[in-house]
């Protein structure tokens, strides 16, 4: 089967509300072949922005702005034709696979099911290709695996279920939303080893979303920081994890066992804003340690910092925090 070909993915002014702005202006690319990595706190907008790109967000929830793969628009696209795309040029990886999964199926079926809407091939060669697909992703005896439902395997076995069946149709792009959430560091590390090898193989590319700055260390190329539905700092991976200079940037990495260099942890104190209510001027000023008086008044624009970042901060530092990259 010839490869699909890499579409770049083209995010500009994203906008995601329900009633008060959930996600606001987030604009980034994923070249061919590339991982984004997008990070932040829980609650950050960090799933909203990659459901938005499938059109997957849920009812009473409107995206606006721009989502382009390749030459289409999908942001706007007709819901029939949207899912002609859901799957084939764009697959994910949901937070649980077991949400993922229908209980009641087995799994050899659920990922041939796949296969077939996709692909122009009967039930027997569907089958095939599901336990071909469950080889690939490291499920030993596949072939009577796939006789099973996903209550038999653990949680790290259903993960390999859901990116089989993410990889049936070779998708241009995938979305992987906490591919690792529950999983111990052990099975975390196969995940994301499995993600990266099969992205090489298939030379499509990745939006890598995660809570853990250590899950994006070693695998993107290219981190997007989330703050209260913004990015507030972007660029090449090497860049923002060495030397960020957005405080909420050098704070979670400072928090992090992994990520900081020496002395002692240190939490960022208070919380993330309200939605609904959220402070005039920077959204991190109430727990930023540098915040002036001009951070107060109006939105701030993301601005080039150092190489290749960019950041929404007045007063980034100047130097950067140094800290060592993780490769856990």
């Amino acid at each position: 089967m010839s490869r699909r070909s890499v579409e770049r993915l083209v995010v500009q002014s994203l906008c995601v509300e329900t009633g008060r702005p959930l996600v606001r202006d987030v604009s980034f690319d994923i070249e061919p072949g590339t991982v984004f990595g997008l990070v932040g706190e829980s609650g950050s907008g960090k799933t909203l922005t990659s459901r938005a790109i499938l059109g997957l967000l849920p009812r009473g929830v409107t995206a606006s702005g721009s989502v382009r793969l390749g030459d289409q628009e999908l942001l706007n696209m007709p819901p029939r034709q949207l899912r002609t795309v859901r799957g084939a040029r764009i697959a994910m990886i949901f937070q649980d696979p077991m949400s993922a999964l229908n209980p009641l199926m087995r799994v050899g079926t659920a990922i041939a099911q796949v296969v077939q809407a996709h692909q122009d091939v009967g039930r027997r060669q569907a089958r095939i290709r599901a336990v071909d697909l469950m080889e690939r992703v490291g499920i030993r005896d596949a072939a009577q695996r796939a006789r099973s439902y996903p209550h038999e395997f653990s949680g790290g076995m259903r993960q390999r279920i859901v990116i089989a069946m993410a990889l049936a149709s070779r998708p241009s792009l995938l979305l992987a939303d906490e591919p690792t959430t529950a999983l111990d560091v052990l099975v975390q590390a196969e995940i994301l080893a499995l993600i990266d090898g099969l992205r090489r193989e298939e030379g499509m590319s990745v939006l890598l979303v995660s809570h853990d700055f250590a899950v994006v260390a070693g695998s993107s190329d290219v981190v997007g920081v989330m703050y209260a539905g913004q990015l507030v700092e972007q660029g090449a991976a090497a860049d923002v994890l060495s030397r960020p200079r957005h405080p909420y940037t050098a704070g979670l990495l400072s928090s992090h066992p992994q990520g900081h260099a020496r002395g002692t942890l240190a939490a960022i104190p208070g919380a993330p804003p309200d939605p609904g209510s959220l402070p005039s001027g920077c959204s991190f000023a109430p727990r930023c340690p540098r915040v002036q008086p001009d951070c107060l008044v109006a939105p701030i624009p993301m601005s080039s910092a150092h190489g290749s970042v960019t950041v929404r901060c007045l007063h980034p530092l100047e130097s950067g925090l140094t800290v060592e990259r993780s490769h856990g």
